[in-house]
């Protein structure tokens, strides 16, 4: 089979290949919703051999609610409310790259972890 390169667009003479080439990476194709137990400042990496998108949030009352996402060492995400006598929510997210090593930090209540993996 011929392939045709031009630049960085890859395109495959044969349509199957081309359809199956276009989604293997794609986030959200063949991939579903999980809740693992994700510890805040503890470190994980992602084998799955795909991106993956992480999501974590909870809520606070009356004080500072804040969720820090970290990919790879570098901050991606972290969103914070701060105030009394309120409640607060605060969810952040990330794309995980193949390989990356991620974690979350923060002062949070009722914390809920998903991944589309």
């Amino acid at each position: 089979m011929a392939t045709i390169i031009d630049g960085t667009t890859i395109t495959f003479n044969d349509t199957t290949v081309q359809q199956s080439a276009s989604n293997t990476y794609a986030l959200g194709t063949g991939q579903t919703w999980s809740n693992p137990t994700r510890t805040a400042g503890t470190s994980y990496t992602n084998t799955t051999g795909r991106p993956i998108l992480f999501v974590v949030s909870g809520s606070l009352s009356g004080s500072t609610a804040s969720c820090a996402v970290t990919v790879s060492g570098t901050t991606v995400c972290s969103p914070y409310w701060t105030g009394a006598n309120i409640q607060y929510a605060v969810t952040s997210f990330a794309i995980i790259p193949s390989g990356a090593t991620y974690s979350w930090s923060g002062n949070l209540g009722n914390v809920t972890v998903a991944e589309l993996r």
